[in-house]
């Protein structure tokens, strides 16, 4: 990858970099990110995310691998539990995110994590719906 982004430059980067502080409207953290700022102002509050966001998802993906089966492979499982985690925790999510965690639930059975994957899934896209007149 770095040689694919080397022939572009660094500024390739840039939109990246500018996007790791949004934070979409259907998330966990969206409460926090409307009310935060004007308790801790909004450098802070962009910091808080950061810096919190990966301590609930490693903290969902222990409680998530806790409820899939144990006949099941730990790479299909761990690697699942931190997928899903990951959708739910990230300040940033979309419907197409949770693909990964989807195509390894199909590996393994768990109708209740299934299930909840499925309503997240469905959520997501519900939320994200802007029916075709921008966002605002």
């Amino acid at each position: 990858m770095a040689a694919v982004y080397g022939g572009y430059g660094l500024h390739a980067l840039k939109p990246l970099s500018a996007a790791s502080h949004l934070v979409s409207a259907p998330s966990l953290w969206a409460v926090f990110d409307h009310f935060a700022p004007e308790f801790l102002g909004p450098g802070p509050a962009t910091a808080s995310i950061s810096a919190l966001w990966p301590v609930l998802m490693l903290g969902l993906a222990l409680a998530l691998h806790r409820h899939v089966p144990s006949d099941a492979p730990d790479i299909i499982t761990v690697t699942f539990a931190l997928a899903f985690s990951w959708v739910l925790a990230a300040p940033w999510s979309m419907p197409w995110y949770t693909a990964l965690a989807c195509a390894l639930a199909a590996l393994f059975r768990s109708v209740r994590l299934t299930q909840w994957l499925v309503v997240t899934t469905a959520g997501l896209a519900l939320l994200h719906n802007s029916g075709g007149h921008g966002w605002t």
